[in-house]
């Protein structure tokens, strides 16, 4: 939340990117490969709620959290505090180097929704900031930063579909299972993919936990088809509405209260927030 009302996460990202920038010409080489490393820590953790309950054998994260936390005599109910969280990383063999920082982390963002909450009237903003952080809501917390950083992927696949090209078939080029950003970037140059609206090093930025060079093809085709299907209806409506003379005047159609003016001027990442957004109305 900001004065002006809620800020979107794309906008706040690049805000955070440049100030990152800007700090980071400040740091030593010491601190910068520090910082590297506490990042790429965290993001091995995000993988944790990734793990859902499947077949027999197959436990999901929040039995392994609760049968990790069983040691320390606590439960998923119970506040997370420093000390107990660096033990639940440190059993999960994750680092247990970075529970300080996302507890300051996850504090400074409670304040800042809460000061939100308090100027649009929402909830008393004191109320909000006094929540206590239980085990459960840290684990939901990895799951919403996680959904976030995937969105980064819809930049990928909403310039595919805008230049009307099938994502797995051109990754069907590749006969291996993972692929380097310039072999992707190369592959989609060449089937008319404007890869500058893609954003590729924010798909890698989510796909790659393991902080290599590559990405998992079919994670990447698996997400795209999810991606197809989501929209499919919302995309062929605006399509037909959008369609090179097909006798749709471009005064009295509109798309999510837009006029085809307006709408054909929208970038892909404004295109997909819309349309997601009449998905969820519908839902």
């Amino acid at each position: 939340p900001s004065q002006m009302g809620a800020v979107k996460y794309r906008d706040f990202h690049r805000c955070i990117e440049r100030l990152d920038q800007q700090r980071l010409h400040r740091k030593t080489r010491v601190e910068v490969q520090a910082l590297e490393e506490a990042r790429s820590n965290i993001r091995a953790i995000l993988e944790l709620p990734a793990q859902v309950d499947g077949p027999p054998g197959q436990v999901g994260s929040e039995a392994i959290v609760a049968a990790a936390l069983q040691r320390q005599a606590l439960t998923l109910q119970d506040q997370t505090e420093v000390h107990s969280l660096e033990q639940l990383l440190h059993d999960l063999h994750l680092s247990p180097e970075v529970a300080a920082p996302m507890l300051q982390w996850h504090h400074a963002l409670r304040q800042c929704s809460a000061g939100g909450a308090a100027r649009s009237g929402a909830r008393c903003a004191a109320e909000r900031e006094d929540e206590v952080l239980t085990f459960k809501d840290w684990l939901h917390f990895l799951r919403s930063a996680k959904a976030l950083l995937l969105s980064h992927l819809e930049s990928l696949f909403g310039a595919c579909v805008r230049a009307k090209v099938d994502l797995e078939e051109v990754l069907t080029e590749s006969s291996e299972r993972l692929i380097n950003l310039e072999t992707l970037e190369t592959l989609l140059k060449k089937s008319g993919v404007a890869v500058e609206t893609a954003n590729l090093p924010l798909v890698f930025e989510a796909l790659n936990a393991a902080g290599s060079q590559r990405i998992f093809i079919p994670e990447l085709v698996r997400g795209f088809q999810v991606f197809r299907q989501r929209f499919s209806k919302l995309i062929g409506g605006l399509a037909q509405r959008l369609g090179e003379g097909g006798g749709v005047s471009s005064s009295c159609s509109s798309f999510g209260g837009l006029s085809l003016r307006a709408a054909q001027k929208l970038t892909v990442e404004e295109l997909f927030e819309r349309a997601s957004k009449r998905v969820g109305a519908r839902k």
